[in-house]
């Protein structure tokens, strides 16, 4: 059983894992595309900038269509 203290990390954890994002999380497209950063989350969707060609671009996406971007590095 978790203290009542560590509810809150377990359940973090358990978001993270589900592939769950927070504003500031840096994403990408599941099928590929330009690295972007969250910007707004809604319950079923996200909204993230990006920059491309010295413009900065913003769009809407389903969650489902987004993961969290790793470096290759």
């Amino acid at each position: 059983m978790l203290h009542p203290k560590n509810v809150f990390q377990a359940t973090s954890k358990e978001n993270v894992m589900a592939g769950e994002f927070e504003v500031g999380d840096t994403v990408q497209l599941k099928s590929g595309g330009d690295v972007m950063t969250v910007e707004k989350m809604e319950s079923e969707t996200v909204t993230c900038v990006w920059m491309q060609e010295k413009k900065v671009m913003r769009d809407t996406f389903v969650r489902a269509t987004l993961e969290k971007f790793t470096p290759a590095w």
